[in-house]
C-alpha cells in the first residue's frame, strides 16, 4: 500500500468517526492528488497526523494502560498512569521514522 493510500484511508475513516475539520481534508486530497511527490516528501502532512483532533477520531478516547496501552493492566509498576488511547498511540508514532506505517496497522 502506497503512502498515498495509506493517508487516503486514514482520511475516510476519521471522517467517519467524526473528524469535521473538512477543510482540512479537502486541502490534502487536492495535495495529496495535484503534488503527491512533493507531500510526501516535505511531510506535508505531518501537521494532520499528529494533531489531536485528527488522533481522536483514528484510535479513540478510551482510556489505555500509559506503559502498555491496553485497556487492562496488570504492570507491576506503581505509577501507572490511565490516559487516552489516541495520547498512547500519538506519543508511539512520534518516535517512529515512517509514522505512515504505523498508521496503516490500524486500518
Amino acid at each position: 500500500m502506497t503512502n498515498e493510500n495509506i493517508l487516503k484511508k486514514a482520511i475516510e475513516k476519521v471522517v467517519k468517526h467524526g473528524w469535521k475539520d473538512k477543510n482540512k481534508y479537502r486541502h490534502l486530497y487536492t495535495m495529496i492528488d495535484l503534488f503527491p511527490k512533493m507531500f510526501f516528501e516535505k511531510k506535508e502532512y505531518y501537521s494532520i497526523i499528529f494533531s489531536h483532533d485528527f488522533a481522536k477520531a483514528f484510535w479513540g478516547t478510551k482510556k489505555v494502560c500509559s506503559h502498555t496501552g491496553l485497556e487492562e493492566c496488570f504492570c507491576q509498576q506503581e505509577n501507572i498512569k490511565w490516559i487516552p488511547t489516541w495520547q498512547y498511540h500519538l506519543q508511539i508514532m512520534i518516535l517512529k521514522e515512517k509514522p505512515l506505517r504505523y498508521i496503516k496497522k490500524f486500518l
